[in-house]
């Protein structure tokens, strides 16, 4: 039942006098006051934000919230730069953080599609940007064949204008995992 379901309710109450106006003024404040108690999202913290990245590798259904995506991209972000650092002095340690590169990929890609979907965009809005980046960077390197033609300032012209494209869609997207979810359910789940 919603809560203007039980509102009507108890407006009906009202108007059978079954409940005086004080009654019904009580039960409606009582009724206010719980909707607005259980709408207040709780704090995710680092540590269940990052458990949940890797419990959610391959999922790309449901919501993210911010503090859900952020966390991990934080920690990935400081693992990264520790085996930078790690990597000039022990250059075998490059081959592990690679793989661990490796491995954050589809979750990555997963807690961006969560989080899309938390501000009701579809998956396919935030991946499309690294899609189109991936797509340009490889027919760069494969119609990089070194013969010259004369199609070659055209190719360059298309490829920086898709680089561009690509940016603003970046940015786009970027912004979006910084807003606020949506506040109720939407077509991706309750709002979490």
């Amino acid at each position: 039942m919603t809560q203007l379901d039980e509102l009507e309710k108890l407006h009906d109450l009202k108007e059978k006098g079954i409940l005086s106006e004080e009654e019904f003024d009580n039960q409606k404040k009582a009724l206010l006051e719980q909707n607005v108690a259980g709408n207040e999202q709780k704090m995710v913290s680092m540590t269940d934000a990052y458990v949940s990245y890797w419990k959610k590798s391959f999922v790309w259904s449901g919501r993210a919230t911010r503090a859900e995506y952020w966390w991990p991209v934080l920690v990935n972000f400081l693992i990264n730069l520790v085996s930078m650092i790690v990597t000039v002095f022990v250059p075998f340690f490059g081959i592990l953080f690679g793989l661990f590169g490796i491995a954050t990929i589809f979750p990555g890609f997963a807690v961006l599609a969560r989080r899309m979907h938390d501000v009701n965009k579809s998956a396919w809005f935030g991946v499309m940007p690294i899609l189109l980046l991936f797509g340009l960077t490889v027919s760069a390197i494969i119609g990089n064949t070194g013969v010259q033609s004369e199609f070659d300032g055209f190719k360059a012209i298309v490829l920086i204008i898709g680089y561009l494209i690509a940016f603003v869609m970046g940015v786009i997207v970027f912004i979006y995992t910084l807003l606020p979810g949506t506040k109720s359910k939407n077509k991706y789940g309750d709002a979490r």
